[in-house]
């Protein structure tokens, strides 16, 4: 960490922190000590060695002393020291410094320097800053939260999952890719249904249906984690094909690297479709052998060759006959002939039709019969034909009724694919895979990362973020930059910073998105952006800033271009952000992100492409929320001078005049130099004294200056600063009409025109700090700059407010048979004696309908409408006191859990209740019961019981409603939710005819024992050990508990045996075997306990023919 930010201040010196890079000013940055009660400019003139060549030290740098900008040469000279002072001093960029021509400064004034998000890699225009700003604008209208660094979080959908493809009576769907279409990029672990490289195809063998299918997992190297087929595992990284996955064979293959489970490359003609091979007693009148052919059809399309064939048949009533009634074997006999044709489907010179195979087949079974044949032919196209070669036995006691049922030409190929890692699996169709099904991938990508460790970057499956970014800047086929273009220094301190808050990237591209778009997506997830420095790429992140890499004075500001604009609140905006993501097991999820004493009552949604986890959801989402509430302050300006290189996310302190135009008059006379202006009105300087300005209205109603002024020797008469007026006169006018010196254009008003107006007053100095959003060199040297002010609470929302409990992931699911209705909104709306409610919210997975009911003033229950989407209506009694509502929905295997609130008709919610008023009582029986003080204006209370191990993974078990302040959990209720819980929380929210407050909460933990001592263990025979370890002297102690396995495990595994006290038999053991055993003591719940270490014992060696 740079000492700058952490070292203690200097007790009776001057710490200055020198930046060596404007651009990058914590990058390297220099610390010393000097002497205190010296000014700025004499500690620039002692740490800089070419001082005496220069009138000012480092002319043009920065410096900000006390968290203010030293503004103007009389403050460098003047202002002194004191002790404990930090001086932050930035150097001026490249362009603004003296000496000859510097071509960077001559391409900013002609090219894009600095890219936003929005704009890609597009060039600056005309109308570019105030694009900025307008952005900004365009988001409250559309409905979205305002961030002005990042561009719009519109909500997304997430990506469809694969529709329907060919079905297969063996087992898949899905989808083909198609050609020409991208490669899949997968970056992190996702969960999709992958892509067939080609379609799939069977055959059969010994009577079973075999299935040959070629996924691609994604562009270069992939790892594969886990295979599903729909929900259920079938094959996993570390165990291989599960039992569900049955005879499944896979083979992963890296690119480059050939197929080798099976060809790849075969067509299939759908062309045969089952068509019944007719024998020769059947043909009918005038009818020869040469009409029983099938065909003939194409093997391979065309531009294609095979060098083999395969012809499948199948007897699909079964293959016998009966004699006697009994079931005897019949045969069928066949023959497979092919011709070789060009690509327009025409016999080549000199082709015949040629024997390929002359078949018989002999089965007496009723099972359904199939077969498939393989013929080796010279590389060619080939059409086919079948026809039987037998009569059929014509008698409705047996069953040879025979198809020609597939065609398929197998392509010669390498098996090689080199740009993707491919999946080949083949499996038998079985009764548990004779639907269709889709295959389910979870991978993860193969990248280069960083490892702040060994401080390289390593290859390796990775979800880190600067992988992701890198690999999308550099690779050959995405933006292809070289080395020294991407700025990895900026990346990996960005990686550092990304793993220490476990910010990811999971996401697998598959559209037609521009590099520059995924790489703003990938850096989005991690709060940062990509920046475009001419060719050359760096990154910025939204995080504080403690030093400006640049300070504009007022004299460094064109006059009259400052514009402030502030977007205020207004009762329509946005108030809080959900943010929409898919989690790690595919599943869509939300979380309402909204900071501390907001009611979220008006969400926008956001989705952010890559982040798959609740923790980092909410995150983004709160820091959105508080971008939203805290940038809203727009700034634009002209500077002078520096600006040229600053970029998009810099932080800059602004000082600018805030004249007080207290006092105006009509101007009456000018002297010749236009200095000196005669009013109709008396002026007055401030009392407090201080820098005075005039200003004038020009005849076309703009602003001319300000310019320092003071009063004259007569009231009535006002001298403008000549240095100040030269300096204005100097300054662009940027079509300005009336720029010019005064006595050039004023009107008097003895001239009989309307004469010119001038306003005088105090010219406070106020200073902001300011974060770039655009920057636009302009031909007559200055640069337009547009900032948003920079407001540390949008950094601090994260750890300033209160993440809220992520939900369960438990019932969920897309399939989920229990399903959770979440985030519902409640409406009222007055009738007159009645009112109508409405409940509105996300759909929840795997939910075929909504249901609700309501309770008023205590009475009964009376249920709304279902619903098969998301939303219900109903009418509502007008309530004297609460209204109860309960909500759930249904999925296939029943309702989900209910939730239940209380709803008013008015508008101010009861105050909440003090959370130091909880009181808890542990009675013996393991009932906790909790009293709170009542509120007042509270007519009930909403009381939610969560349990879990640990304060960090507590989930909703169990919800009621309180009359007064007591609410208990009793320990059957805690058995029917799963428990006892180490760790149990209460929270309540009041409830009165205002309203729900804001809820308090009140936890209880139960810690385990402590971890026994002296933990000893010993054979008693073959059969029985005996472990045994010191008493705990811990009150709560009910009984110990051993864990015991024939192989290591860690604290939690293995087999469990109680007992009442620390010395404990084990029997049913086997001879001759070691048994590893760890032991606790516990209290009556035997979660979450402490175990001892490790140690084993070994039984007594079996005798010879003896059993265990």
């Amino acid at each position: 960490m740079n000492p700058l930010l952490t070292g203690p201040l200097p007790a009776n010196g001057v710490r200055v922190v020198i930046a060596k890079d404007p651009l990058r000013p914590l990058l390297g940055a220099e610390v010393r000590q000097l002497p205190t009660g010296i000014t700025a400019a004499t500690a620039l003139m002692l740490l800089d060695d070419a001082a005496p060549a220069r009138p000012l030290c480092w002319k043009g740098a920065s410096a900000l002393l006390r968290s203010h900008p030293l503004t103007g040469e009389n403050e460098w000279e003047t202002v002194r020291f004191l002790a404990g002072d930090v001086l932050y001093v930035t150097p001026p960029p490249p362009a603004d410094s003296e000496g000859g021509s510097n071509p960077i400064a001559m391409v900013a004034m002609i090219a894009l320097m600095v890219v936003a998000p929005y704009a890609g890699a597009a060039m600056f225009g005309a109308g570019t800053l105030g694009a900025a700003v307008a952005t900004a604008v365009i988001s409250v209208a559309g409905g979205f939260l305002i961030n002005a660094l990042f561009p719009p979080s519109a909500p997304a959908a997430p990506p469809p999952l694969p529709g329907p493809g060919e079905a297969f009576r063996a087992t898949l769907s899905g989808q083909i890719v198609r050609a020409g279409e991208r490669i899949p990029e997968l970056h992190g672990t996702v969960r999709f249904a992958p892509k067939w490289i080609a379609p799939p195809y069977g055959e059969f063998a010994d009577n079973e249906h075999l299935v040959f299918a070629l996924y691609s997992l994604g562009r270069d190297k992939v790892r594969l984690d886990r295979l599903e087929f729909e929900d259920t595992v079938i094959w996993t990284e570390a165990d291989g094909v599960t039992t569900a996955g049955g005879a499944l064979e896979i083979e992963i293959v890296e690119p480059g690297d050939p197929v080798t489970l099976f060809p790849a490359a075969v067509t299939s003609s759908s062309e045969p479709a089952g068509t019944k091979l007719r024998a020769e007693n059947e043909l009918e009148g005038g009818e020869t052998t040469d009409d029983l052919f099938l065909g003939p059809f194409a093997a391979c399309p065309a531009g294609q060759v095979a060098d083999r064939i395969g012809v499948d048949i199948e007897w699909p009533g079964a293959l016998f006959k009966t004699v006697s009634n009994r079931i005897r074997q019949t045969t069928v006999t066949w023959r497979v002939e092919a011709r070789e044709i060009d690509d327009n489907g025409d016999p080549v010179e000199g082709a015949s039709f040629e024997l390929l195979g002359a078949e018989s087949f002999t089965a007496g079974t009723t099972t359904p019969q199939r077969l498939s044949k393989l013929y080796a032919v010279d590389r060619g196209r080939y059409e086919v034909r079948v026809r039987r070669t037998n009569n059929t036995v014509g008698t409705s006691a047996a069953s040879d009724r025979t198809v020609w049922s597939g065609l398929k030409g197998f392509v010669p190929s390498d098996q090689v694919f080199d740009d993707e890692t491919v999946l080949a699996i083949r499996f038998k169709g079985t009764a548990a895979t004779a639907q269709s099904r889709t295959l389910f991938a979870t991978a993860t990508g193969i990248h280069e990362y960083w490892d702040a460790g060994a401080e390289e970057w390593v290859e390796g499956p990775t979800a880190a973020i600067e992988a992701a970014a890198r690999h999308i800047a550099q690779d050959d086929r995405q933006a292809g930059l070289a080395d020294h273009r991407v700025d990895l220094a900026t990346l990996q301190a960005l990686a550092e910073t990304w793993a220490a808050r476990g910010d990811t990237f999971n996401h697998l591209f598959t559209g037609d998105a521009t590099p520059w778009e995924e790489l703003t997506a990938v850096l989005r997830a991690g709060r940062a952006q990509p920046i475009r420095i001419g060719a050359d790429l760096t990154f910025w992140r939204d995080e504080p800033q403690p030093i400006p890499v640049a300070a504009f004075a007022p004299h460094d500001i064109v006059r009259g271009s400052l514009q402030i604009r502030r977007l205020h609140v207004t009762s329509e905006d946005a108030n809080a952000a959900r943010v929409l993501f898919t989690d790690a097991a595919g599943v869509e999820r939300d979380v309402i992100a909204a900071l501390d004493g907001i009611a979220p009552d008006r969400v926008a949604d956001v989705r952010f492409t890559g982040i798959d986890n609740f923790p980092q959801a909410w995150r983004e989402g709160v820091t959105e929320a508080a971008a939203h509430r805290f940038r809203r302050l727009f700034v634009t300006f002209s500077a002078l001078k520096r600006g040229r290189f600053l970029r998009r996310g810099q932080k800059i302190a602004l000082a600018h005049y805030r004249p007080a135009w207290g006092q105006s008059a009509m101007a009456t006379g000018l002297s010749p130099d236009g200095r000196t202006l005669t009013l109709d009105e008396p002026f007055a300087l401030d009392a407090e004294g201080g820098d005075h300005v005039i200003g004038l209205v020009a005849p076309d109603g703009e602003l001319w200056g300000p310019v320092k002024a003071t009063v004259g020797a007569h009231e009535r008469t006002l001298v403008i600063d000549a240095a100040d007026l030269a300096a204005y006169l100097a300054e662009p006018a940027q079509g300005r009409d009336y720029h010019a010196n005064p006595k050039d254009w004023i009107a008097l008003k003895r001239d009989g025109r309307k004469p010119t107006r001038a306003m005088f007053g105090k010219a406070d100095q106020v200073w902001r700090e300011l974060l770039i959003l655009d920057t636009e060199p302009r031909p007559d040297g200055t640069v337009a700059i547009a900032a948003v002010v920079d407001d540390a609470r949008v950094h601090t929302a994260e750890t300033d407010t209160a993440q809220p409990e992520e939900v369960a992931a438990a019932g969920l699911g897309a399939n989920s048979s229990s399903p959770v209705w979440l985030d519902v909104k409640i409406a009222l709306r007055d009738l007159g004696d009645a009112r109508e409610m409405t409940l509105v919210g996300p759909s929840a997975p795997g939910a075929v309908l909504y249901r609700a009911r309501f309770r008023a003033d205590g009475g009964d229950y009376a249920e709304l409408t279902p619903s098969a989407a998301p939303e219900l209506k109903g009418i509502v009694p007008d309530v004297d006191d609460t209204l109860v509502v309960e909500y759930w929905a249904e999925g296939p295997g029943g309702e989900g859990t209910r939730i239940v609130r209380n709803i008013s008709d008015q508008v101010t919610p009861p105050d909440a209740v003090d959370a130091a008023s909880f009181a808890l009582t542990e009675l013996s029986n393991g009932d906790l019961d909790w009293t709170w003080d009542t509120v007042a204006g509270a007519a009930s209370y909403d009381v939610e019981f969560l349990g879990g191990a640990a304060a960090d993974s507590l989930s909703l078990k169990r919800t009621e409603i309180a009359a007064a302040g007591a609410a208990s959990w009793t320990a059957d209720e805690q058995a029917a939710d799963g428990g006892p819980f180490r760790t149990a929380r209460i929270r309540v929210r009041s409830v009165g005819s205002g309203g729900v407050a804001n809820p308090a909460a009140d936890t209880y933990a139960n810690p385990a024992p402590s971890a026994p001592t002296g933990l000893s263990a010993a054979a008693i025979d073959k059969n029985t050990g005996s472990v045994s370890c010191d008493p705990v002297g811990d009150a709560d102690v009910q009984g110990y508990v051993v864990a015991f396995a024939t192989s290591p495990f860690g604290p939690g595994g293995g087999s469990k045996k109680t007992g009442a006290g620390p010395s404990i038999t084990l029997t049913g053991l086997y001879g001759g075997n070691t048994y590893y055993v760890r032991m606790a003591a516990h209290d009556g719940t035997l979660t979450g306990l402490n175990w001892t270490g490790q140690t084993s014992f070994l039984t007594p060696a079996l005798n010879p023919g003896e059993g265990p």
